[in-house]
């Protein structure tokens, strides 16, 4: 049994404005949705999605979810936030992810980052709107493995 994982960064945002309210710009809307084309074109299509509850990852998500058209909804995660510890996010996911699941989570920096290193050990900078593919058999420190990153 595998859970493959998608871990996003949100698209651009905009600067100079409270963190929690920072909107994507009009760059930051086109990557998003450019990456779900992506996404699309290599069935890569998770059965869930999953966001920070800051507006920016908001509204990344949900162009991803317009994109894929596979009536899937956007569920705000508060351990997604991006200042959360990897192990802690980990646990959390492990109560509410069933085997075979493929989720989504849009987050940010450093969290991304830092929750691909936790499972794979890989280090990867994560763009805006980039996405990495991790698969794990066991929700744990260094088992997963990295499969790609667009």
């Amino acid at each position: 049994m595998v859970i493959r994982l998608y871990l996003m960064r949100h698209g651009e945002a905009e600067l100079g404005v409270e963190d929690f309210k920072r909107q994507l710009t009009a760059f930051g809307c086109r990557q998003a949705v450019e990456q779900a084309k992506a996404l699309l074109q290599a069935g890569q299509l998770p059965a869930a999605v999953r966001a920070s509850p800051l507006v920016r990852a908001q509204q990344t998500a949900a162009l991803v979810v317009e994109e894929l058209q596979g009536g899937l909804v956007v569920e705000t995660d508060e351990y997604l936030a991006g200042g959360g510890e990897p192990r802690i996010v980990m646990e959390h996911l492990e109560k509410v992810l069933t085997a075979d699941d493929s989720v989504m989570l849009v987050t940010h920096q450093p969290l991304v980052s830092r929750l691909i290193y936790y499972l794979t050990g890989e280090e990867v900078g994560m763009a805006t709107a980039a996405v990495a593919v991790v698969d794990l058999e066991v929700m744990a420190e260094s088992c997963g493995e990295l499969q790609c990153v667009y």
